[in-house]
């Protein structure tokens, strides 16, 4: 099987879309843990 400038492109922009999602993932809870631990 061939490997095309596509697929290439194609893997490299669903690996980018899954590292941003983890990046957000892990954003959201530091953000979180560090909300609860403010006192009030």
């Amino acid at each position: 099987m061939r490997i095309t400038d596509t697929m290439l492109m194609n893997n490299m922009l669903l690996s980018s879309m899954r590292n941003r999602q983890t990046l957000d993932k892990l954003q959201q809870q530091y953000h979180t843990l560090k909300k609860i631990q403010v006192p009030s």
